[in-house]
């Protein structure tokens, strides 16, 4: 674009506002595994299917405690549906709030295989401060380090044994939700969005207006 326009072009992530604090978890039931996502779009369709098909027998195996995966998002398709015959699947489908769902989660996971962009889902896991596990097709586009702010896997195994460490310790969760829940206020919420584009053109009464409505009330 720079080379076909006189406009100035710059490049902005993408942001999400900080949801309110979730209530503490409760401490029984099995550990929860959530997906979220629009269900009909292939890259989520494939990821949560391979997840299910190929990760949790593995988990099952390695596994310290029961766990289960739940799977939210709109139009689930006849291959998400069917991974209801999987014990520790639950399928929700459309909600009016993925807040509640975040409130029992006590992972998130992003286990993409396919397609482009940043995953809007890891930046609302970090948002909501619950540790996320992917693939690094999963967690593309995002500056996250692994090991720091997220658990990285790429193949079946790979996931099924960082699934494992957040279940058998809870003090590493703790340290990466943390350090990307910083991330997060620090580069994808809409604050700090807003602060950049300040920054970049304070005189232009444009960018003023769109910066200013993006700055918390």
């Amino acid at each position: 674009m720079r080379g076909r326009s006189n406009a100035e072009v710059c490049v902005l992530p993408n942001a999400l506002p900080v949801p309110e604090p979730l209530p503490p978890k409760r401490g029984d039931g099995p550990f929860t595994f959530l997906f979220v996502g629009t269900l009909g779009y292939y890259p989520n369709e494939d990821g949560i299917v391979h997840f299910c098909r190929q990760v949790v027998p593995l988990l099952r195996g390695i596994a310290a405690r029961e766990f289960r995966v739940v799977i939210v998002g709109i139009g689930p398709p006849a291959a998400i549906q069917q991974l209801t015959s999987i014990p520790e699947v639950r399928l929700v489908g459309a909600v009016p709030d993925v807040a509640p769902w975040y409130a029992e989660a006590d992972a998130v996971v992003v286990p993409i295989r396919a397609g482009g962009g940043t995953r809007i889902k890891a930046l609302e896991a970090f948002s909501y401060r619950r540790p996320v596990v992917g693939t690094s097709i999963g967690l593309e586009g995002i500056e996250v380090r692994p090991e720091e702010h997220v658990l990285i896997g790429d193949t079946p195994a790979e996931l099924a044994a960082q699934c494992a460490r957040l279940m058998a310790d809870p003090k590493p969760a703790e340290a990466l939700v943390e350090r990307a829940f910083e991330l997060f206020l620090r580069s994808y919420s809409t604050a700090a969005l807003a602060k950049r584009m300040a920054a970049l053109a304070p005189t232009r009464r444009g960018w003023r207006s769109i910066a200013g409505s993006l700055l918390p009330r």
